[in-house]
């Protein structure tokens, strides 16, 4: 199945049934449990991630830039607290947006 990502400039209004994309990497230091403490935000606060990837950063040898769906819209109050957290922790984060989930079925 094929999907396409149509760009703007500001998120979707929330409808009750979004996604959001984030990529996020950590500094130079690798810490045990940094991957384990970001995704555990979002456990903490019972929200479901779709996909998790990890890709090469190109900067150094294993250092990695995660890239997360997860179910939420990004002005929900879980989802910003996680968000924000996370944030505080990373070297980098980047927030993609978030919009509604495509109807797959109809």
């Amino acid at each position: 199945m094929t999907r396409f990502v149509v760009l703007a400039s500001e998120d979707h209004e929330p409808t009750g049934d979004d996604k959001t994309s984030v990529a996020f990497t950590f500094s130079d230091e690798d810490k045990p449990g940094q991957v384990f403490r970001a995704i555990g935000e979002f456990a903490k606060r019972g929200i479901n991630l779709s996909k998790i990837e990890s890709r090469p950063s190109k900067e150094m040898l294993g250092r990695y830039i995660f890239l997360v769906d997860f179910d939420g819209h990004r002005s929900e109050p879980a989802v910003d607290a996680a968000l924000k957290t996370i944030s505080g922790e990373a070297s980098f984060f980047r927030i993609f947006g978030s919009y509604p989930k495509a109807d797959l079925l109809g």
